[in-house]
């Protein structure tokens, strides 16, 4: 096994692999990955309106979902390209408009 360095300043990492210096710590030597998908979750926004999705419009930058809900309304969001491509959107899937604020958070499942 190689041996690894890193350099800890200040008051110590906030990280995916670990919160303190000795979690962190331990998070390198076990080689534990930052990455990984998100699991289900509870949300504190409790608006949420679930439907499908029945338009998908991409743009340069956003793309707009519309999603048809029951009873014949519709909500739209626009969101980045990159987010609309990653939750796979598409005409027929299932979807939840959050709403938070003044936010429209898309939610699929996994």
């Amino acid at each position: 096994m190689s041996r690894r360095r890193a350099v800890i300043t200040g008051i110590g990492p906030i990280t995916c692999v670990g919160t303190g210096v000795e979690n962190f710590w331990n998070g390198m030597l076990a080689e534990k990955s930052g990455i990984d998908n998100a699991a289900p979750m509870k949300l504190s926004a409790r608006n949420q309106l679930a439907g499908t999705v029945s338009r998908v419009v991409p743009g340069a930058v956003n793309t707009e979902v519309v999603i048809a809900l029951a009873g014949g309304n519709s909500v739209a969001a626009i969101i980045t390209n990159a987010s609309a491509k990653e939750m796979r959107l598409a005409q027929g899937k299932a979807a939840v408009a959050v709403f938070k604020a003044s936010s429209v958070i898309l939610a699929v499942a996994t």
